[in-house]
């Protein structure tokens, strides 16, 4: 697999490994509630664990804080792991509610996965993708001044 270096709060979660609740706690990670499981795409079989306004470090490059931005920046950013049979089998990072910010954030990831993994084998106007062995790396913006990566 390769590695994307990711690293949210300081927590570095690798796909494949075992649900650990007392480590996730200790990054402020917390169990996505019934309202927050509403509005996300998800298996129903799937738990999830969400942190908001995380410190997100990508590829050793790409780095997004809420320490560094101002909030109307960083407006609801957040981090999810969805766990499988309790092994985690996505990772997923939003912003949401500031677009330029947003729109500038997801072409500086799209730039840096696309000089550490080559070009992308998916790649529209609102979305990029990078299919790495076993796993997939997707950069997405949508006209709600959302990116999703």
């Amino acid at each position: 697999m390769k590695d994307v270096k990711l690293n949210i709060n300081g927590y570095k979660p690798c796909l494949g490994m075992m649900l650990d609740k007392e480590t996730l706690k200790e990054y402020s990670f917390k169990k996505l509630g019934f309202i927050g499981k509403l509005l996300m795409n998800y298996n129903k079989k799937e738990k999830i664990y969400w942190v908001k306004n995380p410190l997100i470090i990508c590829l050793d490059k790409f780095g997004l804080s809420p320490l560094e931005g101002s909030s109307a920046e960083i407006y609801g950013t957040s981090g999810y792991l969805f766990y499988s049979n309790n092994h985690l089998s996505k990772v997923f990072f939003q912003i949401i509610g500031n677009e330029k910010y947003s729109k500038s954030l997801a072409r500086y990831f799209a730039t840096i996965v696309t000089e550490n993994f080559g070009d992308p084998s998916l790649e529209g106007n609102e979305i990029k993708q990078w299919d790495l062995n076993d796993s997939i790396v997707t950069c997405e913006t949508t006209a709600f001044s959302n990116s999703n990566f």
